[in-house]
């Protein structure tokens, strides 16, 4: 018999519908918990499960949605859950045959709680339970949150094996994209999206998904307000062609309209899972495309590093966070569009407070975050609690490193920096540092993780140490870009260090970088000479179409200086 996650690659499969209408049309009183009939008319919800299983259901979802421990804190929410489960599974053992297995979902809906290490032990004493009581998926069911369902996420991976189903709830002002790279990121088993006053409020955002995603996709629409059975069966059937590989129902649906959606979608063959190899970086609020198409070379602000700096030195011994986080958002208005975090410095517990600076940043900066520590527990400390799938900076190819960070990139997802040195350190040449990259990418495969989710810094020494640093560095990104063809990062400060006139020179390669087809470039967005380098070289190679991004930045910049001169003036006269 195949397991659901084979079924799930070669065949599509039917969810069931809405508990509560049938259970009030049996007698259930208005405003009762659905999940309540568990216990006092268990009869009522397994002949649910038989009407739908009858139907054409593959999957059941349990009675379950609305119970966890934050809801339900005065009853035993735990037999609740328990007899769930077990009615489903009499139900799903009923129908199933060897050609046709029922399969029973575990449904947990949103508890409504934020702090993570609070929210994952609750969810982890859920999805115990069911995987105690036989169930074959956790559906983690119309959450709203991202975070509160990577916690979710989380729990189910880390207390039990069995395959993750998500569907986030339907909304216009959120991008899909943030979904499914974290989603993603995680290994879940498929994921989708659920709701909507009708299924076409669903259906741009499934092609959308269907496009990105190289797993499974979901769709469980409500249904149109007084729409007949038909009238869905043929809005899933489109839902279906588009993508959905998971078909079934939300709010006011019933058992006709699943088995009006299984005849109409039974002739189906399932879509074919295509994925632009594309790598991407994500926060709760943005998608950052890395490299390829029109994305151009991104600015990361480097800005949120102690190395140097006495006064973020200062504000992170005091943990104060109103410092960390003006200096993110003065980096986002000079036009980064990731940011670099490390606090590496003696004298404080770096694990936490990474930790408290990621959740410090994310509460006032959406940019995605490039999470940067040489210690693999403070690397994990910081994607434990980052809202979205951050890059990882970074992993050196020294065997014991990358046994130590490719597991926690695995686990939590993420797009990892790798630097092409080792036990032999870093090579002197191009094709030393190509060899190195290319066997990182190739232990990272072992562990799962695609090339995709990977970015090469081909490292740039100090020209005040190594003369040809700078051109070494170059020559290496270009070679790593044509025979690889991976992202590639570079941290452009190094380059300078040491010497006078740094900002000078930071300009200077930083154009060099652009030109050599660097990916992402580590800098002070507000240093002019740099953010300058920028702006002309976009203008130069028909980047900014027609000056005009250039223009109105300078012309901004000069109105600027001759009101501060125009002030100047004022005051001597005075």
């Amino acid at each position: 018999m195949k397991s659901i996650r084979q079924q799930l690659r070669s065949e599509l499969l039917f969810l069931d519908g809405a508990m509560d209408i049938r259970l009030m049309e049996m007698g259930m009183a208005p405003f009762a918990h659905p999940e309540m009939m568990n216990l006092v008319h268990p009869e009522w919800v397994y002949n649910v499960h038989r009407e739908y299983l009858e139907a054409g259901a593959d999957i059941l979802r349990t009675n379950t949605f609305g119970v966890n421990g934050w809801k339900c804190s005065d009853v035993k929410y735990q037999q609740i859950i328990r007899e769930g489960i077990q009615i489903a599974r009499r139900a799903a053992a009923h129908a199933s045959t060897e050609e046709k297995p029922r399969y029973v979902a575990f449904d947990i809906g949103p508890s409504g709680a934020k702090p993570m290490e609070e929210a994952i032990p609750s969810f982890a004493e859920m999805v115990q339970i069911a995987e105690e009581e036989g169930a074959n998926v956790i559906f983690l069911d119309s959450f709203q949150e991202l975070y509160e369902m990577k916690a979710a996420v989380l729990a189910a991976k880390e207390n039990t094996s069995l395959p993750i189903f998500v569907t986030m709830a339907q909304s216009l002002e959120r991008d899909p994209a943030c979904f499914a790279a974290l989603m993603e990121g995680l290994r879940v088993d498929a994921l989708g999206l659920q709701g909507g006053t009708n299924p076409n409020d669903i259906l741009p955002l499934v092609r959308e998904l269907a496009g990105r995603c190289s797993i499974p996709i979901i769709a469980t629409p409500n249904r149109r307000l007084h729409s007949p059975a038909e009238e869905f069966a043929l809005d899933m059937r489109e839902l279906m062609e588009a993508g959905a590989h998971l078909g079934g129902g939300s709010g006011g649906t019933t058992p006709a309209h699943i088995r009006c959606m299984a005849k109409r979608c039974d002739s189906l063959h399932p879509a074919v899972i295509q994925q632009e190899e594309i790598t991407v970086a994500s926060s709760y609020a943005i998608a950052q495309r890395i490299g390829g198409g029109d994305s151009g070379s991104l600015m990361v602000g480097e800005r949120i590093n102690p190395t140097g700096k006495r006064r973020l030195q200062q504000a992170l011994q005091d943990h104060d966070w109103s410092y960390v986080q003006r200096e993110a958002m003065a980096q986002g208005e000079s036009g980064a569009q990731l940011l670099d975090v490390n606090v590496g410095m003696p004298g404080i517990d770096e694990r936490q407070t990474m930790q408290e600076a990621v959740l410090a940043i994310q509460q006032v900066v959406a940019l995605p975050l490039l999470l940067d520590s040489a210690r693999p527990d403070v690397l994990e400390g910081a994607m434990r609690v980052y809202n979205g799938k951050p890059v990882v900076n970074s992993v050196n190819g020294r065997q014991r490193t990358m046994d130590a960070v490719f597991p926690l990139v695995a686990k939590y997802g993420g797009v990892v920096v790798a630097l092409p040195l080792d036990e032999g350190g870093i090579p002197e040449t191009p094709e030393g540092r190509l060899a190195v990259a290319r066997k990182m990418i190739r232990e990272a495969a072992a562990y799962g993780i695609e090339k995709k989710d990977i970015i090469v810094d081909p490292m740039v020494l100090a020209v005040s140490s190594i003369a040809r640093g700078a051109v070494t560095a170059l020559e290496s990104l270009r070679l790593i870009k044509m025979t690889l063809q991976v992202p590639t990062i570079l941290g452009i400060s190094n380059v300078s260090y040491g010497l006078p006139g740094r900002a000078n020179l930071n300009a200077a390669f930083y154009t060099m970088a652009l030109q050599a087809g660097v990916d992402m470039a580590i800098l002070d967005p507000g240093c002019e000479p740099v953010r300058g380098a920028r702006d002309a070289y976009q203008t130069l190679c028909g980047l900014d179409e027609n000056g005009l991004r250039y223009i109105g930045r300078y012309k901004r910049s000069q109105q600027r200086r001759d009101r501060e001169t125009e002030a100047r003036k004022k005051q001597i006269l005075l």
